[in-house]
């Protein structure tokens, strides 16, 4: 009888899993973007990066490819961060996809910080430059800046600093943006000076 019980238990088990491989198989093929908002919604965002990586890699839409650099931010991997990243900047300075200034500085500001990371500073401090024109709030310079400051890298802080005194005379910052360029580069001469 215990045998029986046990057979039984064993079997359900192996029809259970055998119904959830094989559902999780058909979604991963042919949804797999609904099958990465599952698993970034149970907190598996590696998995979810994957399986939306592979849907953009199929279907290469500016929606799908937001949705990648967005992923491999929440699963912290640098170089797919790098990777998607590029591609999203690029299309951004291209005029190919439209982007809200907050998330273009939001994305611009991971992307520069992973770049100094990594060894590549003027590389950072050249799409900072380019992504911060206006010099908006919480801008891709300003995310270098944090970084630096919590690096303690008073070299890179410097490369900033010239930056932005080059930027002082540039016609495309605000009004508003040049209050805060003033005032970045009057903090950055008092933490490098003082």
């Amino acid at each position: 009888m215990e045998k029986t019980i046990i057979k039984s238990a064993l079997i359900t088990l192996a029809v259970i899993i055998g119904l959830f491989v094989c559902v999780n198989a058909g979604f991963a093929l042919f949804a797999p973007a609904k099958l990465a908002d599952v698993y970034f919604n149970a907190g598996c965002e590696k998995v979810a990066l994957w399986l939306n990586e592979s849907d953009y890699n199929r279907n290469g839409t500016n929606e799908k490819l937001v949705t990648v650099v967005n992923r491999s931010i929440a699963a912290q991997k640098e170089q797919k961060t790098l990777e998607y990243g590029k591609m999203l900047i690029d299309k951004y300075n291209a005029n190919d996809i439209e982007l809200d200034q907050d998330y273009i500085y939001f994305i611009g500001g991971e992307y520069c910080t992973i770049l100094a990371k990594t060894g590549n500073e003027q590389d950072a401090l050249t799409v900072a430059a380019e992504l911060s024109v206006k010099y908006g709030r919480s801008n891709p310079v300003q995310a270098l800046i944090y970084y630096a400051i919590q690096s303690e890298n008073n070299q890179l802080l410097e490369q900033i600093r010239d930056l932005l005194n080059d930027m002082l005379t540039s016609s495309s910052v605000t009004a508003e943006g040049m209050v805060r360029l003033t005032t970045d580069v009057a903090n950055l001469n008092k933490l490098l000076n003082g």
